[in-house]
């Protein structure tokens, strides 16, 4: 049995020891979506990827592997004259090109992760 005064001599070097045991650094898993250093890979998912006048919408969503839920995505065109966000990933053709065009749509979230698609826009016949 440990009498008082010991406990009082071991305790400062109990504490020191389990400080240090907190502070090991190891390879532990990035599990945090938020966290920059976890591996998601994200892409998107679509109903067309060709836009004509009788079908002038298409629609995505963001896949990401590991499933993430609960986010918000924020949605964008690199040709918002030609193919515009309407929100909640639909995006739609505002303008009839002369020729076939494209434009790259993008998704956007949590902390710079971003996934692009092409997006094709037929003339009018």
């Amino acid at each position: 049995m440990v009498n008082a005064r010991s406990r009082r001599r071991l305790t400062p070097f109990a504490l020191a020891g389990l400080v240090t045991l907190g502070c090991v650094v190891g390879p532990f898993e990035h599990r945090n979506p938020h966290d920059p250093e976890t591996q998601i890979t994200v892409s998107l998912a679509s109903n067309r990827d060709t836009l004509t006048a009788a079908q002038p919408d298409a629609v995505m969503q963001m896949v990401t592997v590991p499933v993430v839920e609960g986010y918000v995505v924020l949605w964008g065109s690199a040709k918002p004259e030609l193919v515009a966000s309407i929100g909640n990933g639909t995006f739609r053709r505002v303008a009839a090109p002369t020729t076939i065009d494209s434009a790259q749509v993008f998704g956007y979230f949590l902390g710079g992760r971003v996934a692009t698609r092409m997006v094709y826009v037929l003339p009018t016949p």
